[in-house]
Parts: structure tokens; sequence; C-alpha cells
């Protein structure tokens, strides 16, 4: 599996859709989230930033979503194996914050703190 491949599996697997940031359809239907696809080298510490989208009135589903994503990658982080090596993904700081939408009150919308060190 190569790097970019690796790194979409990661990230579908908070069941949402989830697509890097230069390849966001445009009739998606919420929830979804977006990541910054970043390859880099051995021992290069890449920072990126997910986006999650949501649109509802309520912060929980949100705030729950970008929780959940946290408390997988807490404690050391998460290992992504690819081909040839592995690429270790933990939190950056700020973990999560809100980031409010300008047209749309009910348009929710996080932004997750990551880091990528790459392994190969």
């Amino acid at each position: 599996m190569t790097k970019d491949k690796a790194l979409h599996a990661f990230f579908s697997s908070f069941e949402l859709p989830a697509y890097p940031e230069n390849n966001v359809p445009h009739d998606l239907k919420y929830p979804w989230l977006t990541y910054e696809l970043a390859v880099s080298g051995f021992d290069n510490a890449v920072p990126i930033t997910v986006h999650l989208y949501y649109y509802t009135t309520s912060e929980a589903r949100p705030n729950a979503k970008a929780e959940e994503i946290c408390k997988a990658l807490r404690n050391g982080g998460k290992i992504i194996s690819y081909d040839g090596g592995a690429v270790w993904v933990t939190l950056g700081n700020p973990e999560w914050f809100p980031q409010p939408d300008q047209g749309d009150r009910n348009i929710k919308h996080r932004l997750i703190n990551l880091t990528l060190q790459y392994l190969s």
C-alpha cells in the first residue's frame, strides 16, 4: 500500500467519508472529513490539519467525533504501515478546536492538529 493510500485508509476508519483536501467532491452530504495529504521521507515531522464538517444545530456530534479521533491517537499515537515503511501519527497542540462558519451557523467545523512522522 502506498503512503497516500495508507493515510486514506486510516482517516476513513472513523466511519465518515474521508477525502484529501485537494480532492473533495462538490455534492457531499454531511458529515465528512478532509485531511491534508502531506508525504515526506525518513525522520521528517509534518504538521497537518484534519477538518470535520457537520450540519447540525448541536455541538455534541462534531465534538464527540473530534474526541473519538483524538482518543485513538492519545498515549503515543498510531503507527500506520505502508509499502517500505510507516508513518507515526500523533496529536498536535491544541488537539482540536471549533472553527465557526461565517455563512451558516449550522455548519459545525472542527480542526484537529496532527503530526506525521515518516519512518522510511
